[in-house]
Formats: structure tokens, C-alpha cells, sequence
């Protein structure tokens, strides 16, 4: 049915589209006015649109990992990113080396901003949005000489590019 449905829509665009084309062109008997053509293309799209609405299956959207499906926590002694397969990043605070933040190219249909957690011996990647991520934020900038200015510069950033926010002092 979905297969015989797509191929419906197709070529019923295409007699849709040749039908208008061939009236703009002046070759129909009833000629139409621009005006006219307009209308009929317009009405073609809405009920093409309608039918698919009606008649096909919505999409499974089950299946699509989002950043709130990520969980960010941490307490005195360690950050934790947990992903939904259970598989959980750790860097404990006090082996916290530097934190940077990457921004991609892909946003706003994907992630764009990741927060990076290294330490000595593990780390975190965190994506914008993940749950507790606010929270993390608020605790990263109370880090001693974190760059406030640089991190503003990231959050604008739109382009593929890393910044380090924060390194630990020798």
C-alpha cells in the first residue's frame, strides 16, 4: 500500500504538472491565466498533502535518540553522562584537567554544542541540551579562571571549532 500509494502521488504529480505546464504554454484549448494556473497547482499540493496525511502510516519516531535522553549528574567527587544503553562516562573533579566546548556546523538538526570533560585518566562528552546539563554549566563556570568570554563566544558560534574554556593551573 505505502509503495502503491508513493507511486500514486508520483504520478499524479507529474499528469498534475504536465497539465499546468502544457496550459501555461498556450497548447490547451481552454487557456488559463497565470492566475488560474496558480490556483490549480496550489489545490494539486493541498489535496496531495492531504491524502498523504490520511492515508500513510505517521513515521516511527521511536527509535530516535535525543540530547534529553542523556543524563548529566554530579556531586562533590564526579561528573556522570549516562546514555540510554546504560553506558555511563565519569571524570572524577579533582582529576578535571581542562573543559572545552565544541561547536559543529549541524545545528539546529542536530547537536551543536558539546561540553568535554578531561581529566588524566577519563572524561565526558556531554551534548547541549542532555538532561542536567543546565545545572553542569552552573557548576563549570564557578571553576576557578574559567573563561566566561571565550565560553559567550562558543555558545554564538555556528561553525565547526573548539574552545577551551578551562585548564587546570599547574
Amino acid at each position: 500500500m505505502n509503495r502503491l500509494f508513493r507511486l500514486f502521488l508520483v504520478l499524479g504529480s507529474a499528469v498534475f504538472g504536465g497539465l499546468l505546464v502544457y496550459a501555461l504554454t498556450g497548447n490547451l484549448a481552454w487557456k488559463w491565466s497565470e492566475s488560474a494556473a496558480t490556483i490549480w497547482f496550489v489545490f494539486c499540493v493541498f489535496v496531495s498533502g492531504y491524502l498523504a496525511h490520511r492515508l500513510l502510516p505517521p513515521p516511527d519516531l521511536s527509535g530516535l535518540l535525543t540530547e534529553e535522553d542523556i543524563v548529566v549528574s554530579f556531586d562533590d567527587d564526579e561528573v556522570s553522562c549516562v546514555r540510554p544503553d546504560g553506558y555511563a562516562e565519569r571524570v572524577r573533579w579533582d582529576d578535571l584537567e581542562r573543559v572545552e566546548v565544541i561547536t559543529t556546523n549541524k545545528g539546529p538538526w542536530a547537536c551543536d554544542v558539546y561540553y568535554v570533560l578531561h581529566g588524566t585518566s577519563s572524561g565526558c562528552m556531554i551534548p547541549q541540551g542532555a538532561t542536567g546539563d543546565q545545572k553542569l554549566v552552573q557548576r563549570l563556570l564557578e571553576l576557578p579562571a574559567f573563561d566566561e568570554n571565550l565560553f559567550i563566544s562558543a555558545m554564538g558560534c555556528t561553525s565547526n571549532k573548539t574552545f577551551n574554556v578551562w585548564k587546570r593551573s599547574p
